[in-house]
């Protein structure tokens, strides 16, 4: 199995492509910082438009439910997100499950 952790900080351009070839057992987890109902936000930005058009071009699956714990507290704002995704691919789906639900 492939597991690549990528950061994609709010301020700079998502860095999709730069990530290795997609095959078989292949895992994609990290702080992709967008938004998308797909991950339980109740609105889509351009950076989650990209990210689910990326999901669609590689056939990945998401494995966060919208459902889930939010996984980022904001003290500062005293709100909860979702910043933090885990794709995977069709052989690993089912497989692989996110702790922490509710």
């Amino acid at each position: 199995m492939k597991l690549v952790n990528l950061y994609s900080p709010n301020d700079k351009a998502l860095a999709l492509n730069a990530l290795t070839a997609i095959e078989d057992h292949y895992l994609v987890d990290g702080d992709f910082n967008s938004h998308s109902q797909s991950w339980g936000y109740d609105h889509i930005y351009k950076r989650g438009e990209e990210i689910e058009n990326w999901q669609d071009d590689h056939r990945l699956n998401l494995i966060n439910e919208p459902e889930y714990q939010p996984t980022f507290y904001s003290r500062r704002w005293r709100t909860t997100s979702t910043p933090d995704l885990a794709f995977c691919t069709d052989d690993l789906d089912g497989q692989i499950n996110r702790e922490g639900r509710e």
